[in-house]
């Protein structure tokens, strides 16, 4: 479940000071992305804790970061800022940092020293388990919790929407269109569960696009931001840094620096597939709060303006939260997470509609075509939001999970195999026999199936043949 647990610490007075690596486990053994960990553990602005997960390329790094203050002999009291890192390869944010926040509650009383805490958090994980029927046997510091590891379970569910309100929809649909989204919080707590959160809401889609959670000055990833602003001081970007930021679709951060540039930024108009937005129109204000959250629901009620939101730059979605503390808003959430599962029973009825005369539609990935939107629901406005999504990883990885269903059998019964075969193209015919291999595979025991399948492989093979 976890591949390391790491005890970062610097000195306090020293903002830019070395980070140095105290205790790892295991020892001995070279971890991935250690310049990104290093730079990203702990937070610039850190006060007293902070419980938050960035990632990096190769890993999911749940973190408990915090200020030690040690009594020295002399009676001087020694204060380093520290970090716990645990990397995993699994997305499980909602399990590893509730565990951490239960390790931080066990020392709110009382001033542990950095490694203490180390140990703790390493002889509690190494002491979890999997019982007979698969499920994760989690100890925290005071209790044990059995932990359902089956697919259908949510590791974002907990992530509290409500410093997005009053903008989710805008939000919701730009992670659902694969649109960049920019968020600036105050803390990396607050700033990593805002992403999670919007992950949530499109659940049960596991978002898959690039994206930077709680990232901040001296990540490698953006380093070149900074250069590039501090150099010329100039929002206008082309060229390999337009590049490298179009990749990430979602950008969190606590970095004022990094969001007062990115939420100014200008293309250069020779990218025609970007758009432009004049920095002057941005008005940055603050986050909806406490006393505004429940006001959702009245419809009298005008919306605060909290969130600067621009369909014409980099970012489809801008939000600056200056607000610490909300209120948990899962009654709006749940709206949010019944229209993600709307979209999932319409895509469904689409490719089984295309399944009907294509058992390849599905296994060869082919688009739905814009006009079939618009005939099986032609009182719907939802042509461009469909036509977005099939083109989003997080949309292509659902469909392959979902591809070997009843549907998909049904198909290959029911079209005979030479008609079938007429609708590969030829540049797909080698893709389409990995495909079927892997049916043949997953069905061993089906006969009938397999009959089919196996006059699909012979028909795909002489295809190939014809074409050389």
């Amino acid at each position: 479940m976890f591949d390391f647990v790491l005890l970062f610490e610097k000195e306090y007075e020293k903002k830019d000071g070395k980070i140095q690596i105290t205790s790892q486990y295991p020892e001995g053994i070279e971890f991935l992305d250690r310049e990104i960990i290093e730079k990203l553990c702990i937070p610039r602005k850190l006060k007293k804790s902070d419980i938050f997960m960035f990632n990096t390329p190769n890993s999911y790094c749940y973190t408990y970061s915090f200020v030690s203050r040690i009594s020295h002999k002399s009676g001087n009291q020694i204060r380093k800022k520290c970090s716990i890192v645990i990397i995993s390869s699994h997305f499980r944010p909602s399990l590893f940092i509730d565990f951490l926040a239960s390790v931080s509650m066990s020392f709110s009383r009382n001033e542990a020293e950095p490694l203490c805490r180390f140990v703790l958090v390493q002889s509690l994980l190494i002491s979890w388990s999997t019982n007979n029927d698969g499920d994760l046997i989690v100890n925290y510091p005071y209790n044990t919790f059995i932990v359902s590891l089956n697919d259908n379970q949510s590791w974002t569910n907990g992530f509290n929407i409500a410093p997005l309100f009053p903008y989710v929809d805008n939000i919701w649909n730009a992670a659902i269109r694969n649109k960049g989204i920019l968020i600036y919080a105050p803390t990396s707590a607050l700033a990593s569960s805002s992403t999670l959160a919007i992950f949530s809401i499109i659940e049960p889609f596991v978002y898959s696009e690039p994206y930077l959670n709680c990232t901040q000055r001296g990540d490698p990833r953006i380093s070149k931001v900074y250069e590039h602003y501090e150099k010329t001081q100039s929002f206008e970007i082309e060229g390999p840094l337009l590049e490298m930021l179009s990749q990430y679709k979602i950008i969190s951060t606590t970095d004022q620096k990094l969001f007062h540039f990115l939420s100014n930024l200008i293309v250069n108009s020779q990218y025609p597939n970007h758009l432009f937005r004049n920095p002057s129109q941005n008005s940055m204000n603050d986050s909806i709060s406490d006393s505004q959250v429940d006001s959702f629901a009245d419809p009298n009620n005008p919306t605060p303006p909290g969130t600067f939101l621009s369909s014409n730059s980099l970012f489809k979605a801008v939000i600056k939260i200056n607000e610490k503390h909300f209120v948990h808003m899962n009654d709006l959430k749940s709206v949010y997470t019944k229209k993600t599962r709307r979209i999932i029973r319409q895509f469904n009825a689409l490719l089984n509609f295309s399944l009907l005369s294509d058992p390849y539609f599905d296994i060869l990935h082919k688009h739905v075509e814009e006009t079939e939107f618009t005939r099986i629901w032609p009182n719907e406005n939802r042509k461009e939001l469909y036509a977005d999504f099939q083109n989003t990883m997080t949309f292509k990885k659902w469909r392959h999970i979902e591809s070997d269903r009843e549907q998909l059998r049904t198909s290959f019964l029911s079209v005979p195999p030479k008609e079938a075969v007429e609708k590969v193209p030829p540049e797909l015919c080698k893709e389409a026999i990995k495909q079927i291999h892997l049916i043949l595979n997953a069905h061993k025991r089906d006969e009938h199936f397999g009959t089919i399948l196996k006059l699909n492989l012979s028909l795909l093979k002489k295809k190939i043949k014809n074409v050389k």
